[in-house]
């Protein structure tokens, strides 16, 4: 019986410091502009600087754009066919990061996104 206080004491322990916030999401034949944020938790704001990470993966018959914000400036990125992108950007950890995937003119499209801040 001590034995699973234990292991329950040391999962706690392992999850509750944690510093990362993620997500996984897959898109089928995206029609509407997709748009989410990620918060970073308090941890990571005390911590100070912070790891934002996309992989998009995926096909797309026409052009999709890729829209995130790295702090006060946005960026644009066009993807078509079959894609597989990463991006990463550092900052100060004190706001949320967007990201929005515009089908723009794909009318047949699967996109798997994996994003989340990293401390």
């Amino acid at each position: 019986m001590k034995e699973k206080y234990l292991t329950f004491i040391i999962l706690f322990g392992f999850l509750s410091c944690t510093t990362k916030v993620e997500k996984t999401i897959a898109l089928n034949n995206l029609k509407k502009i997709f748009i989410d944020s990620l918060a970073p938790n308090k941890k990571m704001i005390k911590k100070g600087y912070i790891t934002y990470n996309v992989e998009i993966s995926g096909f797309s018959n026409d052009s999709i754009i890729l829209n995130i914000n790295k702090g006060e400036k946005e960026f644009n990125i066009y993807l078509k066919g079959n894609f597989k992108q990463k991006f990463m950007d550092e900052y100060l950890g004190k706001s949320s990061r967007y990201i929005n995937i515009n089908p723009y003119k794909s009318t047949k499209n699967k996109i798997f996104i994996k994003y989340g801040l990293y401390k």
